[in-house]
């Protein structure tokens, strides 16, 4: 589900961006790939961009009949610039997006929205400022959202007729021998009932 919510929101996003939507257009929507760990002035090129990422999820919480309650968050990463100044890539100037109204426009796209999934509506979260360099701005988003998962994985094993191993031991006190041995110490054979 994890993988599935992070795609929903790419989508989203970049269905309003092709479609115009927005009223500005974005140079980058994907899944955060640890862009922001290269040279910043090389990341800017890309700019205005949008990245998505799971940032995690406190223990699941087992509600019975092998069923989880699942809380994830996740980040929505914006980074804008301009080349004015770094105000101007927070505000906005001269007909150019600025980082808050791409934070707002992204919180409007997906707050209280499930995507087609089954799964609670994302709630916005905690924004946080990434980085406020010269002319560039950048934010990260918060959501939130719950979804139930069940243990449903039936391994059935045809055709297992028996388990074999064999065990080299290793010596106790000052005593040394290349192990593997060429001749085990022990074995073990299981055949399960048929």
């Amino acid at each position: 589900m994890i993988g599935a919510i992070e795609q929903a929101i790419v989508d989203r996003i970049s269905l309003a961006d092709s479609t115009g939507v927005l009223g500005y257009r974005l140079k980058k929507v994907a899944s955060y790939g640890n862009e922001l760990d290269h040279e910043i002035r090389t990341v800017i090129k890309n700019f205005p961009a949008v990245w998505i990422v799971f940032k995690g999820e406190p223990k699941p919480e087992n509600i019975g009949d092998g069923a989880w309650d699942h809380r994830p968050t996740f980040s929505v990463i914006v980074g804008v610039s301009n080349r004015r100044n770094e105000e101007s890539s927070r505000r906005g100037a001269a007909g150019k997006v600025g980082s808050y109204q791409l934070l707002e426009d992204v919180r409007a796209l997906i707050a209280g929205h499930s995507l087609g999934l089954d799964i609670e509506p994302l709630q916005p979260g905690v924004v946080r400022a990434l980085t406020n360099i010269t002319n560039a701005s950048i934010y990260a988003q918060e959501f939130h959202t719950r979804y139930v998962s069940e243990a449903t994985f039936d391994i059935v094993v045809d055709g297992f007729a028996t388990f074999h191993s064999d065990w080299d031991i290793p010596p106790l006190g000052n005593v040394t021998a290349p192990l593997p041995a060429a001749e085990n110490d022990a074995e073990d054979e299981i055949k399960p009932e048929q």
